[in-house]
């Protein structure tokens, strides 16, 4: 099920550029992306002409909608969220005192107030310089630009990203920006654990390319990346950071969808935008059908395997067509693991029927 927006989601955020670029090692209890939307959405509440905190609230109509948590897991899930965003540690370092640092929770106290309908959040007085009044080397975004994000590696790859390609400069025409990290920073910024991905090809794949298709579907900002080796090994990661200016144009001209969507298709609205702004070639009768016939994460999926497929330029033919392609055989794929195989292996791997297409029309 589509997740109901709520005015949440059209809050900025701005956080001082020494809370973006937070090494997360120091984590007892890993933030899961429900979390990290939480944060973003009480560090939003705050004014800029603020002298100080204030206690924040959430209803728990707006939590539910921002994190996906269950009713009938109601209390048990905003006891887990309380409790990671009160405990776990974030490690804030000044260029300033190079040696030294910050190590402190987000909040310092969070209220579960079910008679009222709300959660309470109190941040930490210690974040008072980097949330209140700042005055230049700071980054602002709007949280509806990450509220579809699942991966916390994606999340944190979009902060460092808009650090260097802000709101005001994309607004001043500014479409690109390049940014250097190296690897150790890197793991470090995204709280990748020591020990996990420890070979390159697999950091590269599971975390930078998977990131890489999910900022594209769903933010404003894409990005490439190309590894700089010291010897045999890489040393550093060189991004060049773009704006994703078919994202920006679904999301803000309404009038655009709305020529290309039936009036029953309401519920399906957001998903065929996301079809609509990665295949402009479709028709609303083909993206409806779609959106009818398989569920949303399997379209989804889709959109990623269609992109890849671009990138490596093996997409015969339409990019509808090939989509759908995909499409079905996932569905395929999903009917043979619940029945005996039927097929020889010389069958299935000559078998490319999936990437017919499908005719709608």
């Amino acid at each position: 099920m589509a997740r109901i927006m709520t005015d949440i989601d059209h809050i900025k955020i701005t956080k001082a550029n020494q809370v973006v670029e937070i090494k997360l090692l120091e984590v007892g209890t890993r933030l899961k992306m429900r979390d990290q939307k939480v944060i973003l959405a009480v560090v939003g509440q705050i004014s800029p002409d603020d002298e100080d905190f204030k206690n924040y609230r959430i209803t728990i109509n707006e939590l539910i909608s921002l994190t996906g948590i269950s009713k009938e897991n109601l209390y048990r899930d905003i006891h887990s969220i309380c409790t990671c965003l009160t405990t776990s540690a974030i490690t804030i370092k000044e260029p300033s005192n190079p040696k030294g640092f910050l190590v402190t929770a987000w909040f310092s106290h969070a209220e579960y107030l079910p008679s009222d309908g709300l959660v309470e959040f109190a941040i930490s007085p210690k974040l008072k310089p980097y949330l209140l009044q700042m005055k230049s080397s700071f980054t602002t975004y709007h949280l509806n630009q990450v509220a579809q994000l699942k991966s916390t590696y994606s999340f944190r790859l979009y902060e460092l990203f808009r650090q260097f390609l802000p709101l005001n400069g994309v607004n001043n025409g500014r479409q690109a920006a390049f940014r250097d990290i190296t690897l150790k920073d890197l793991r470090e910024y995204l709280g990748v654990e020591k020990g996990r991905y420890p070979k390159f090809y697999d950091f590269r794949r599971y975390v930078l390319e998977r990131s890489q298709a999910e900022l594209k579907l769903h933010t404003d900002l894409m990005f490439d990346f190309n590894p700089v080796r010291k010897g045999r090994k890489v040393d550093s990661i060189k991004f060049k950071i773009g704006h994703n200016e078919k994202f920006v144009e679904v999301e803000s001209e309404e009038s655009i969808v709305d020529t290309v969507i039936p009036s029953d298709a309401a519920v399906h609205k957001d998903a065929m935008q996301y079809i609509l702004s990665f295949i402009p070639d479709a028709t609303s009768k083909q993206i409806l059908t779609i959106c009818r016939t398989y569920p949303r994460e399997v379209f989804l999926e889709g959109l990623l395997d269609l992109m890849k497929a671009q990138s490596a330029g093996v997409v015969k033919g339409s990019d509808i067509n090939y989509y759908i392609g995909i499409l079905k055989n996932k569905r395929r794929e999903d009917q043979a693991a619940t029945k005996p195989e039927s097929k020889s292996t010389e069958e299935k791997l000559t078998d490319r029927s999936w990437a017919e297409g499908l005719d709608l029309d």
